[in-house]
């Protein structure tokens, strides 16, 4: 009978140790079946299994884990606010989880869709806590991003400054300082965004970003009137194909004109609308080289340019302008009964606006 009273607890003991073994064994199945249909992009499917496996067997050795990819299944789903709560159970429940770094990073990619400052906090979350994580870098730049879609320019700066200071040789340190400086522009603080395009250019100067930076620095520069080393920034830019080299260009003759130097500017501007071709810029252009021949007081080639404006672009909201001032170079000219002319059909269009007035004053 003793015997028999020892060996009752022992067969207990035996039968639910068995047992555990069976749910944890089916809790793994059903989590490698999961897995599997997300793998295969079954995201509806591998959700509802996630769901399941996590209502069944919460405490699951890898609960951290299905979580996760619950969040991911739902993610792909565009149920963004359930996405949100299951990578939000493993950064709470599961502190230590190696989902962490993952799931706030997650976190940050749901919330930038409506809250980008919510979005650069959950970034920066995850350079902070997770310092050697490989999201470390990437999620530091996205929280710069973010608050410069949130129009922060000084915390952006900031963000952006320790990307390059944290991550030397990283992937992110070239289009980090290139933005540091896009961030300081906008702050208006131009010293510090030439510094920092200067210093772009200086260790990057081969990177697919180098040509717009060149346009920014002499956009810094012109701003801080160094007309000088801006034209060399613009010269250096402006042998770059498509809208990055039009953009220097103009920038180039922006710079001429506010030197003063008027007849170098025209021909500038001339030049870059004809870069430009048919795009609307290219009115701007010829406008412009229109303003730079008056300065200069060489009314007949200014005429040219008013006059082609509203005849390759008579639709542009500067035609009426450049009309007028046709009109008046041919006044200036002593060209009347032209200018007459010119003002008349100016007049007559409706599209005159405000210079109706000068041009009734310019026909008297």
């Amino acid at each position: 009978m003793p015997m028999k009273i020892r060996i009752v607890p022992f067969l207990s003991a035996v039968l639910l140790l068995s047992a555990a073994f069976c749910r944890a064994d089916e809790a793994e199945d059903q989590f490698n079946f999961a897995t599997g249909l997300l793998i295969k992009n079954e995201h509806e499917l591998a959700a509802d299994e996630f769901r399941a496996l996590l209502k069944k067997y919460p405490n699951f050795q890898s609960a951290d884990v299905a979580w996760f990819r619950l969040g991911e299944a739902l993610q792909k789903l565009k149920t963004l606010d359930e996405a949100k709560a299951a990578f939000l159970k493993v950064t709470t429940d599961y502190p230590k989880s190696e989902k962490g770094p993952q799931a706030c990073y997650r976190l940050g990619e749901l919330a930038s869709e409506k809250d980008h400052k919510g979005a650069a906090t959950y970034f920066a979350a995850v350079a902070e806590k997770w310092p050697e994580n490989a999201l470390a870098e990437p999620a530091l730049y996205w929280s710069a991003e973010e608050l410069f879609k949130a129009e922060d320019w000084e915390n952006a700066a900031k963000a952006y400054a320790a990307v390059p200071a944290k991550f030397p040789a990283g992937k992110y340190a070239a289009p980090s300082l290139y933005s540091l400086g896009w961030s300081e522009f906008q702050r208006g603080r131009f010293e510090a965004a030439a510094t920092s395009f200067k210093d772009f250019l200086a260790k990057f100067p081969a990177h697919e970003l180098a040509p717009e930076c060149r346009v920014k620095l002499g956009e810094a520069l012109t701003k801080l009137k160094k007309h000088d080393e801006a034209l060399a920034a613009y010269s250096q830019a402006k042998t770059a194909a498509g809208k990055i080299g039009q953009e220097a260009a103009i920038g180039a003759a922006w710079c001429l004109y506010e030197q003063g130097k008027f007849a170098e500017a025209a021909t500038a501007f001339g030049q870059a609308a004809a870069r430009i071709g048919k795009d609307p810029r290219a009115a701007t252009c010829v406008f412009n080289a229109g303003n730079a021949h008056v300065e200069n007081k060489d009314y007949p080639k200014a005429a040219v340019e008013f006059a082609k404006l509203p005849a390759e672009f008579p639709d542009h909201e500067l035609a009426a302008d450049a009309a007028y001032w046709h009109g008046y170079c041919l006044v200036r000219m002593g060209k009347f009964d032209e200018a007459a002319v010119v003002l008349e059909k100016l007049k007559a269009s409706g599209k005159a606006g405000k210079k109706e007035a000068e041009a009734l004053h310019s026909l008297a």
